[in-house]
């Protein structure tokens, strides 16, 4: 581990080292970088003066770039990266919703203009990047001032304020796969220097790149997303500031798989080549067609998001602001997926009517409650998260700066499941249990008769949850000497968890052990038994509610070794609240404790060249304690638990700078580590399973010590840069790099590693410009998340047209 360290520390004293050096040569500046205020920090520190590792995008960068969504921006950083599909992301290797399938709260958040988005909202929610004025990715634990919610980091996406100038614009864009995307904005004074406003909307379509043969479509991996954004700025006094954001957003979209198993006869996918050891004529192979998809039930999601916020600044006097935020949210996610991933001819053909004692959910897909046997998952999900904060800032110029705040927040997530599989080759199953207890083979085939070898099996499950979440906290920062800082911040976080499980469910196909006891009272109690295992669901409602409290401390000091650069180092506690795991197999609801995690940094900040480059660097260790992990409690889907079982760590750096060469021409680039592990596995069964007897095989839990977390790659780069030419010409290119990851905690499924081109070259003809781009330059084939059976594909080479006219 030391070695290790040492490693990393070597390679961000030899980069500064030579930052520094080229500092030293003459340059005539024309310009100089831009000042970064990292605003999601709350304490409108620059990003010079932050301990904070901070990826930043500005709307200059949107501009000259291809980047359409809040995940082309990943493109642009280091250690922050795509996480598999349907818009996961994770930062310095860490998933933002979690990385063992265990556990409620996010482990990172996105922030749209103020507003805490909730899972699905983070995924398919208003993050397209028409009229946004910033985007910051804000790595590592961000506890002492968000509190829940941030043990990974954060990112924000700000849009453009208004203004008291007049302003309108639009822009048509056109690309391959089907792209279209139109987008306004206006803006403009109501009351001068009082009131002014903001609207922008963005409608953005995509077919995509897949062909679906059985549903007879080509808009498979699609897109059609609506985003309208509103903003008031209120300044009555030179006092007083009041800002009202209000964002909506229709997401429909669809991170599709492409199929590498082979079609069979009939149209139908024969399920023995589910696995690896694929036949000629697969797609993807020998010239076959590669990007192809052959569900027979469409799959998609569908999000719609309403977040508003309120916030309120009031100079009290020169050094006292009184801030309050106020800020709400309200989405609607519907998904659909095939549940077996094509289409397959099973042995129960009968329609299936359902029962639905509970009411739960209401699926369009069930039409009059009436089924084929054909598996499908469908899911329900309503959020409304409310939040009140206030901030009291004190700044008088001098040595001390303090923050201080009170927060509280109340979420309810309401989640209707419907899950239709299928039991495949019952009735071997059957003729093994039974000669297992010494059942001749001709008795244990009669028994087997009895059975449907797929036998369907239906459930319907509600798992709302709702929480409560106070917190106060506190920050400052005193100069102790012309050169020495030293900050210090604790919050107290409180909460209170309620989670309920309803669930309702049936297996069919099953032998009736009233027919058997004629035959043979023997059969009919075994046939019990093994109806039992095959159907374990019961209709039942369980509730549990839990509190925890913790304390976040958090110490920095950072040195100025010069007016331009300067050194320092960072630790602080983050922690992810506690919860309940569902088990809906046995009905079992059993508590979750915190995870808590150690985060200790050093950094370097500077500014060269007469302040035309900035280089940073950050060099990172987290200590990772009581992981919420899933643990299988045998081999049937969905049967597993949750427990506080697992040890992990990370360590890496980034390197990240950027250089103003000349009015015209901009650099950028960056590196990264991260390394992530699973360090150890203590599994204790929690006491409400270990009173019903539940037993836990902990080395099921073995194989993972030592792996890496999913969807962590531990080499990241990116070079890039923009010219904006004196007569109008602009041109801009960026080639970011990605190691080897793996694509669950197992590290089985190997994404390779990949590296992508985009550039972008127009002519600025005054209010009018119009430009061409090229997203993946070099047409790089790579995985995003590897199966099998169906890995999901990378975008292939995409060209496109832009116009944007503005007034």
């Amino acid at each position: 581990m030391k070695l290790k360290l040492a490693a990393c520390a070597s390679v961000a004293a030899l980069c500064a080292g030579l930052s520094a050096g080229a500092a030293a040569q003459e340059a005539a500046a024309t310009t100089q970088v831009d000042e970064i205020i990292v605003t999601g920090e709350k304490f409108g520190r620059n990003v010079q003066e932050t301990a904070t590792s901070v990826g930043y995008v500005s709307a200059e960068d949107i501009e000259t770039s291809s980047m359409i969504s809040g995940r082309d921006v990943f493109e642009r950083l280091v250690n922050v990266n795509t996480a598999g599909a349907n818009g996961r992301f994770a930062i310095r290797g860490v998933a933002f919703d979690n990385i063992t399938g265990a556990g409620f709260g996010a482990l990172g958040t996105l922030y749209v203009d103020n507003v805490r988005m909730s899972d699905k909202s983070t995924r398919f929610g208003p993050d397209l990047l028409w009229d946004v004025q910033s985007i910051e990715v804000l790595r590592g634990a961000q506890s002492t001032l968000q509190g829940r919610n941030a043990l990974a980091g954060a990112i924000y996406i700000k849009s453009v304020d208004p203004s008291y100038d007049w302003q309108a614009k639009g822009r048509v864009i056109a690309s391959d796969g089907g792209g279209q995307d139109y987008a306004v904005a206006l803006g403009g004074p109501l009351i001068a220097d009082t009131l002014a406003f903001r609207l922008s909307a963005e409608r953005r379509l995509s077919d995509g790149f897949l062909e679906n043969p059985v549903l007879g479509t080509d808009k498979v991996d699609y897109a059609d997303d609506l985003q309208v954004r509103g903003k008031l700025l209120f300044e009555p006094t030179d006092d007083l500031t009041v800002r009202l954001a209000v964002n909506y957003a229709d997401i429909d979209r669809r991170d599709a798989p492409s199929d590498t198993r082979i079609l069979g006869a009939n149209g139908y996918l024969d399920a023995g080549q589910k696995g690896p050891g694929f036949e000629a004529g697969v797609a993807g192979q020998d010239g076959a067609e590669r990007r192809l998809s052959f569900v027979n039930v469409p799959e998609f999601d569908t999000t719609e998001t309403w977040a508003g916020a309120l916030t309120a600044e009031w100079r009290l006097n020169p050094a006292l602001t009184l801030i309050s935020e106020t800020a709400g949210q309200h989405s609607e996610n519907y998904k659909q997926r095939d549940g077996d991933g094509g289409v397959f001819a099973y042995g129960y053909a009968q329609p299936v009517t359902l029962q639905n004692p509970y009411g739960i959910g209401d699926f369009g897909y069930l039409g009059d409650g009436t089924l084929p046997v054909d598996p499908v998952e469908l899911q329900e999900e309503t959020v409304e998260i409310f939040s009140q904060e206030l901030r009291l800032k004190y700044d008088a110029g001098g040595r001390l700066k303090a923050l201080g705040g009170l927060y509280v927040t109340r979420e309810h997530e309401s989640e209707d499941n419907f899950t239709f599989l299928v039991f495949r080759n019952v009735r071997p199953l059957v003729v093994q249990t039974a000669a297992g207890f010494g059942l001749t083979g001709a008795t244990a085939n009669l028994l087997a008769s009895f059975y449907s070898n797929d036998a369907p099996l239906y459930t319907f499950n509600a798992q709302p949850v709702s929480v409560t979440n106070y917190a106060a906290y506190g920050e400052g920062e005193f100069e102790a000497t012309e050169r020495l800082t030293l900050a210090f911040g604790l919050r107290y976080d409180h909460e209170e968890n309620t989670s309920r499980i309803t669930n309702s469910g049936l297996v069919l196909g099953l032998a009736n052990p009233a027919q058997l006891a004629p035959i043979s009272p023997q059969l009919a109690a075994l046939a019990a038994g093994i109806n039992a295992a095959l159907d374990p669901f019961a209709e039942a409602e369980r509730e549990a509610t839990q509190t925890f409290h913790a304390w976040l401390p958090k110490a920095s000091v950072r040195y100025d070794l010069t007016e331009d650069v300067s050194v320092g180092a960072v630790a602080q506690r983050a922690y992810r609240a506690g919860g309940v795991s569902v088990n809906v197999v046995r009905q079992l609801v059993t508590p979750l404790k915190p995870e808590y995690t150690w985060n200790y940094e050093l950094f370097l900040r500077s500014e060269l060249f007469d302040k035309r480059a900035r280089f940073n660097a950050n060099l990172y260790y987290v200590d990772w304690k009581d992981l919420q992990v899933t643990i299988d409690l045998s081999d049937q889907e969905t049967d597993s638990i949750g427990a506080n079982a697992g040890q992990a760590e990370l360590y890496g750096f980034e390197l990240q700078g950027d250089f103003d060469v000349s009015r015209n021409l901009k650099l950028y680039g960056g590196l990264g580590y991260s390394h992530t592990e699973f360090t150890e596995f203590d599994v204790t069964v929690p006491e409400a399973a270990a009173a019903l007897g539940i037993t836990v095989d902990p080395t099921r839990l073995d194989g993972l010590e030592g792996n890496s977390f999913a969807y962590a790659p531990e080499w990241t780069a990116v070079l890039g840069g923009a010219w904006q030419g004196e007569d109008g010409f602009f041109a801009s290119a960026n080639a970011n790099y990605q190691s080897t990851s793996f694509a669950d905690t197992g590290n089985t499924r190997k994404n390779e590693a990949r590296t992508l081109v985009n550039v972008k070259a127009g002519y600025d003809f005054g209010r009018v410009t119009g430009a061409v781009f090229v997203r993946n330059l070099f047409d790089v084939d790579y995985v995003k998340d590897a199966n099998a059976a169906r890995p999901l594909l990378g975008e292939p080479r995409v060209f496109g047209v832009s116009l944007e006219a503005r007034y």
